[in-house]
């Protein structure tokens, strides 16, 4: 029998950062289950099965590897010492690590662009063996095919509304805004945890280039709204988001990506 890994997605992890870890465990291990709390401040998760009907919740850790990181696992050889950046913009702005701190920083975590298109394709068939519940499924893919074309840019605008300090860190919507100017003919779908500020963008563009989606159904929301981001050929994304982040592996790494980094970040 092959190696066990169990990604650990605990109460206080994200919808990105729950993904980014089961991809993990399936790049790097023969079987995969997953520890899954449900319960969190902000949004009302679902149990594991409304998300991943394939995924097997642990029953028992016995000779089994637990992983419970947000971070994306590297193969020895997949980056070079000293590799990311993304953590230099956290640590001058923030004064602290960004953390859990990776030795020598070889990680590939909000690196987009710059990862080794070798290392993008490792990982993209991980990403593709998280198979998401087709009732989800059907509501991504007729949103979509109603909503978009090749004229639709996806704009991920977290404005950090649970978290102050991170917000006065790492959002100002000026800095998407300034990325949305540059695409004059194109519509945008919104993705927001604000939905205030679709009236301001609506104002600034008009509504009839302004798209979003919006049901009563809150537990499922945040992974629709994930999957309509990677949809689209071109995304405009928060600073440190592993929600922006996933969407983008989750569209096979084919979007070209955009963040909106803020005058603290640059």
């Amino acid at each position: 029998m092959g190696s066990t890994w169990v990604a650990r997605c605990d109460k206080y992890g994200g919808l990105g950062n729950r993904i980014k870890n089961i991809a993990s465990c399936y790049r790097f291990a023969d079987n995969v289950e997953v520890y899954w709390e449900s319960e969190f401040p902000v949004a009302d998760y679902a149990s594991l099965n409304t998300y991943f009907p394939d995924l097997v919740a642990c029953r028992d850790l016995s000779g089994k590897h637990l992983r419970s990181t947000w971070r994306l696992e590297t193969a020895p050889d997949d980056v070079p010492a000293g590799f990311s950046t993304v953590h230099e913009r956290f640590e001058r702005a923030w004064g602290k690590p960004f953390a859990p701190v990776i030795p020598d920083n070889k990680t590939i975590d909000l690196e987009y662009h710059r990862i080794p298109q070798a290392v993008i394709d490792a990982y993209v068939p991980a990403f593709d063996q998280i198979r998401i519940a087709d009732p989800i499924l059907d509501i991504v893919n007729n949103f979509s095919d109603k909503n978009f074309g090749s004229d639709v840019v996806s704009v991920h605008i977290r404005t950090w509304i649970d978290a102050e300090k991170r917000k006065s860190l790492a959002y100002k919507l000026k800095e998407y805004t300034e990325l949305m100017d540059k695409y004059e003919d194109k519509r945008f779908f919104i993705a927001t945890d604000d939905r205030s500020i679709l009236s301001v963008l609506e104002e600034r563009y008009g509504e009839e280039r302004i798209i979003s989606y919006h049901s009563s159904h809150p537990e499922i929301d945040s992974m629709v709204d994930l999957l309509l981001i990677s949809k689209n050929s071109a995304i405009i994304g928060a600073p440190f988001s592993t929600y922006t982040e996933a969407a983008w592996w989750m569209g096979g790494c084919k979007a070209t990506v955009q963040i909106a980094w803020n005058d603290l970040l640059k």
